[in-house]
């Protein structure tokens, strides 16, 4: 019986000190790497690297260990590594939605910015949030504001995300900015359910219609088309077409297939272009579906903004400058 407590007590160690070795991993990935050039008490030049938040906290450290420091150089910027794990479990927009009503709560309740981010990151179920949290309490710390450290996560925070939290910085009315931001996000998941339920049964029907003309055009076009051979009499123009589609996709099946793969990866590369994603942005915006999310956005904009003129630099500006 002892035996096993002990055993037992060993795997736990190890499982924890595993844990935390990969968490101090991770943490010491998410910081930038500094060189310094110091000198000791006793006059004695002395270089190294370091990795810390800032310039300021690597002074710090070095003045504590009793080194002074003479120069001090970035070599490295802070990476943003995650585990396969943490990659997975991206946040979702439900938690997104959670995390900006539990700011607002805790904003209208007089919590300190920092505080509030903190017990956020300490309860936080996905790894992946809980890390982006983090980087975001170590960039405030640096003295940033906090519409400047979300906009360091741009694939968790859009720019719309981060223009309004601009907006309540510089209005005072944070709490506010998050509220709004958490009724939107809500008004757009909703939406997109919607789209995707009134979607999904013509797709499979589209899909469905599609696997049919293949199998017709590739199986039993064919035969048919020998047993017109055989019986040498003259065809329709309509069935002679189908049957032309029919031996030109078996002939040439493979120049098909890679013919629209290289459409697919081409229609994809212009879409990553500047020009591509307006023009895809602009035709989108045409869609009747996409009316109503277009109006909450204005409605979000003209709430948090007096007058016209102040609003737009500020949110439709991909650098836009916080207010003087």
């Amino acid at each position: 019986m002892a035996l096993k407590q002990s055993l037992g007590t060993r795997k736990k160690f190890f499982f924890t000190y595993t844990q935390a070795t990969i968490s101090s991993k991770n943490h010491n990935s998410l910081m930038p790497l500094f060189h310094y050039t110091a000198r000791n008490k006793q006059g004695t030049k002395l270089t190294g690297e370091m990795q810390a938040g800032s310039c300021q906290e690597i002074a710090q450290q070095l003045n504590k260990n009793g080194i002074t420091p003479i120069e001090i150089n970035l070599v490295k910027k802070a990476q943003a590594l995650m585990s396969w794990r943490g990659r997975l479990e991206t946040p979702k927009p439900t938690e997104l939605i959670t995390f900006s009503y539990q700011m607002f709560t805790l904003m209208k309740a007089g919590v300190p910015i920092n505080s509030a981010l903190r017990s956020l990151e300490k309860s936080a179920h996905n790894p992946s949030l809980s890390m982006i949290l983090s980087n975001i309490i170590k960039n405030l710390e640096m003295g940033q504001t906090l519409s400047t450290a979300l906009s360091h996560q741009p694939t968790v925070f859009s720019n719309f995300f981060v223009n309004i939290i601009r907006i309540g910085e510089s209005t005072g009315s944070l709490d506010e900015s998050f509220l709004s931001i958490a009724k939107y996000l809500e008004l757009e998941k909703n939406t997109r359910e919607q789209i995707k339920a009134a979607l999904r049964y013509p797709i499979i029907v589209i899909i469905g219609i599609c696997i049919a003309i293949v199998v017709a055009s590739v199986v039993v076009i064919p035969k048919f088309a020998a047993i017109f051979a055989q019986a040498k009499v003259d065809l329709p123009l309509q069935t002679r077409i189908i049957l032309a589609i029919s031996d030109f996709m078996v002939t040439y099946w493979p120049i098909l297939l890679i013919g629209s793969l290289i459409i697919g990866v081409a229609i994809r590369l212009w879409l990553h272009t500047q020009r591509g994603r307006y023009q895809w942005d602009k035709f989108k915006l045409r869609l009747p579906i996409k009316q109503k999310e277009k109006g909450a956005r204005f409605g979000l904009f003209c709430k948090h903004h007096n007058t016209k003129n102040r609003a737009w630099p500020l949110l439709f500006s991909d650098n836009a400058k916080e207010p003087s």
